[in-house]
């Protein structure tokens, strides 16, 4: 009788943990299902701004609007490369201080900034916070700029 009691204990133990196991394995696929539901409807809402978009400008605006939201990113800006290809020019900027625009309006293609090092290397750059964007581009330091 003892046995049968420590053997129904451990089996009770048992279906509990393998329950409780089976239960986390259903909130992380729900939650992998929310995160990709999320991702479509992202897709979607930039397709359809897209879609609407009729010049580069429009492009811009609907790019840097959806991918800021999608990547909860403070700010961001939209280059391009000017017609003479020795600079680049903002097309569009959101989040960022009026003054920072319009210093960087215009960016040779010789300055040490982001834009220019994304446009040399062909690979995109993700800068988390100030401190190392100021760390990696001096020039980004100081009054007018991030």
């Amino acid at each position: 009788l003892l046995f049968r009691a420590i053997g129904n204990a451990i089996a009770r133990f048992t279906d509990a943990q393998l329950l409780e196991a089976q239960r986390q394995e259903l909130e992380r696929r729900n939650h992998a299902l929310d995160e990709a539901a999320d991702r479509t409807a992202r897709l979607l809402a930039l397709a359809t701004a897209l879609a609407a978009a009729s010049t580069p400008h429009d492009v811009a605006r609907a790019a840097l609007g959806e991918l800021s939201s999608a990547l909860s990113a403070c700010g961001g800006l939209v280059l391009e490369v000017a017609e003479a290809g020795d600079a680049l020019d903002v097309l569009d900027a959101a989040g960022l201080p009026a003054e920072l625009v319009r210093r960087w309006r215009h960016i040779p293609l010789s300055a040490e900034l982001p834009g220019t090092q994304v446009l040399h290397d062909g690979e995109a750059l993700w800068l988390a916070d100030r401190e190392r964007a100021t760390a990696r581009f001096p020039q980004l330091a100081g009054p007018g700029t991030l």
